[in-house]
C-alpha cells in the first residue's frame, strides 16, 4: 500500500514503512503554496526522529507501508451495574 494517493492526499496519519520496520507518525502539514502537492510533512519516527519531506519525496520513499488505523474515542462502552 501507498502513503500518497492519485490526489497527493496521505492515507494514513501512523503507519509502519514494511521495508525498516519503523513506525511514523505525521504530525505536521506546512503549505507551501496553495496546491496540496506542494506541502511539506514532518514525520516523526518510533525512536523520536523527526524529518520534513516534500508530498513527491513521501510517495516515493514510503511505497510499501501498512496504515495504523487511529482510536476512535467517542465511543464509550456501558458499564454494567
Amino acid at each position: 500500500m501507498e502513503l500518497i494517493d492519485s490526489n497527493s492526499i496521505i492515507s494514513f496519519k501512523k503507519f509502519k514503512c514494511l521495508r525498516t520496520n519503523q513506525i511514523y507518525e505525521v504530525v505536521q502539514t506546512e503549505c507551501t503554496v496553495r496546491r496540496v502537492s506542494n506541502a511539506i510533512d514532518t514525520l516523526v519516527r518510533s525512536d523520536g526522529l523527526r524529518k520534513s519531506f516534500a508530498r513527491a519525496e513521501l510517495r516515493t520513499r514510503f511505497s510499501n507501508i501498512e496504515g495504523i488505523p487511529e482510536k476512535d474515542y467517542l465511543t464509550k462502552k456501558k458499564k454494567k451495574r
